[in-house]
């Protein structure tokens, strides 16, 4: 994802044009496992071998990945995934919604998002670190990884919102 971004930020500078390059916040989560398996209690999140085989198909894909930016955009590649590979695994499904993550916390103006024991640490552009009355998000563990997704998902969202009423009081 960082090749493909310098390498057309380079391209750009070649031809005398200003590239918009769009970052999506980075995210640690330790309970998401990038890559074919993941132990006991995490969830895998990539395009496994046995999915998309040819390898060049699997690279342009994460390339394809790398350049969304919305959510429609989204929904539209794991549609285009559907028809041409047939159904999503679960490992993609983690990966396109760690993705759907990334795309609402760049909604809420943040950088950065780690999960650590539960623990939730979001930072904004701003330099400060969201906590929800004073005290840091958590997660419950006795949820499973997929849920606890979706619960950062609603984090997210959630911050977003917070964040934009606080513009409109202003």
């Amino acid at each position: 994802d960082l090749y493909c971004r310098l390498l057309k930020q380079e391209i750009a500078k070649m031809q005398n044009r200003e590239e918009l390059i769009i970052t999506l916040p980075e995210t640690g989560i330790d309970f998401v496992c990038f890559g074919l398996d993941a132990p006991q209690g995490k969830i895998a999140a990539s395009l496994p071998d046995t999915y998309i085989e040819n390898d060049q198909l699997r690279i342009s894909s994460y390339r394809q990945l790398g350049d969304i930016h919305d959510l429609e955009q989204l929904k539209e590649f794991a549609g285009q995934l559907e028809d041409i590979f047939g159904k999503l695994p679960s490992e993609v499904k983690n990966l396109l919604e760690v993705t759907k993550l990334r795309i609402l916390l760049s909604r809420a103006d943040c950088r950065k998002m780690i999960v650590a024991d539960n623990q939730v640490s979001i930072f904004r552009k701003d330099g400060t670190v969201y906590r929800n009355r004073g005290v840091l998000p958590r997660l419950d563990s006795r949820d499973t990884p997929q849920m606890r997704l979706k619960q950062l998902q609603i984090l997210a969202v959630t911050v977003a919102k917070q964040d934009n009423s606080k513009k409109v009081q202003q």
